[in-house]
């Protein structure tokens, strides 16, 4: 399976785009919908689909069930640790049970909290490797704080390598036997990651490293075509790069994600 991580800035959290499996559960956004390995945490969603979410902490092997839609980014619930600072689109529930899709984290690692699904982090190994379909995927306590997360193994940085830009040996650091992420160094980087495409290397404060994010000259080089909740509308344009500015109702992220579930919160 490929690995990816995506980092974009998207409500709350820019996104994350790191490696991984790409059934890296919660998941990763970025415009243009990629989907990866994501934060440890990541649960919310934004920007085309990548990344997810609140208490994101970049890890290669992260867990976060978020969105994997192209149009937009889902979430599957706040993530353990952080508050978003804008609104996003997010997965509403009634119960547990409503936070889990087919191959993701069991209901029991999940909290039907306000009406939101939230990741109360992962339970054992066997879990972590059934989720990435990978043994060397382990359960362990997050280099960043927050809750236990799924985390990729290692012995080296080059063990947690995926390409030769944002992700090659030099941005990853083998911490206790878990492979840790350190961010981009450079808009090359990205560019290399991304395939050509105008991605730039840019401060992500809340998660704490540098990330590859969408470039842009205005908002409307953010927008996602036919989606209320990434509109023109909903972004900024900062320092040539995206920055989401949050979804604008409940409504907007039913259409741009397909499903009832979602709320703007």
């Amino acid at each position: 399976m490929k690995r990816f991580i995506a980092l974009v800035t998207v409500p709350a959290f820019a996104w994350l785009m790191a490696c991984s499996d790409e059934s890296s559960s919660p998941g990763d956004w970025q415009p243009g919908g990629s989907s990866g390995q994501g934060g440890e945490d990541v649960i919310d969603a934004a920007n085309g689909g990548a990344a997810g979410g609140a208490g994101g902490d970049a890890s290669q092997g992260g867990s976060a069930q978020g969105g994997s839609d192209s149009s937009g980014g889902a979430s599957q619930g706040g993530a353990a640790g952080s508050t978003p600072s804008v609104p996003l689109c997010q997965t509403g529930c009634s119960s547990p049970s409503d936070c889990t899709t087919a191959g993701s984290y069991p209901a029991s690692e999940w909290e039907c909290a306000q009406g939101l699904c939230k990741y109360l982090g992962c339970t054992s190994d066997t879990v972590c490797a059934q989720v990435f379909s990978n043994p060397s995927y382990v359960c362990r306590p997050s280099p960043f704080g927050y809750v236990d997360t799924c985390q990729l193994s290692c012995s080296s940085p080059s063990d947690c390598a995926t390409d030769q830009g944002a992700f090659s040996s030099d941005n990853w650091v083998c911490n206790a036997g878990r492979c840790v992420y350190q961010g981009c160094s450079t808009d090359a980087e990205c560019k290399t990651t991304m395939a050509g495409m105008d991605y730039r290397c840019r401060p992500m404060d809340l998660l704490g490293y540098d990330a590859c994010m969408q470039g842009c000259s205005v908002p409307a080089d953010c927008a996602i075509p036919n989606s209320p909740a990434y509109a023109e509308s909903t972004w900024g344009c900062e320092q040539g790069a995206c920055v989401y500015l949050g979804c604008p109702s409940d409504e907007a992220c039913k259409q741009s994600l397909y499903g009832q579930q979602y709320v703007c919160k």
